[in-house]
């Protein structure tokens, strides 16, 4: 059955998602080196997609290792419209 399949599959899915996320918290730790935005020197789309992921990769205990990612992230969540949002 599915379940069996899937009970089987899961911990080598999600050692190769881990190894992907952790390869894209290296670029994007180079990508925000000296820089307070991942693109220009204004806040864009490409924050709210980045800070988004960002956010479920601490959720999961991802940013532990890597602080530049969560200083990042805990700037984008300070933002006005982010606390909107996310206001109860």
């Amino acid at each position: 059955s599915w379940s069996i399949l899937w009970e089987r599959l899961w911990p080598a899915l999600a050692s190769i998602a881990i190894a992907a996320m952790l390869g894209i918290a290296k670029i994007l730790e180079n990508a925000l080196e000296g820089r307070k935005f991942i693109v220009g020197d204004s806040f864009t789309g490409a924050d709210v997609l980045v800070a988004s992921a960002l956010g479920w990769m601490g959720f999961i205990g991802m940013l532990e290792q890597h602080p530049k990612l969560a200083a990042y992230l805990k700037q984008m969540q300070a933002r006005p419209a982010y606390q909107r949002a996310h206001a109860d």
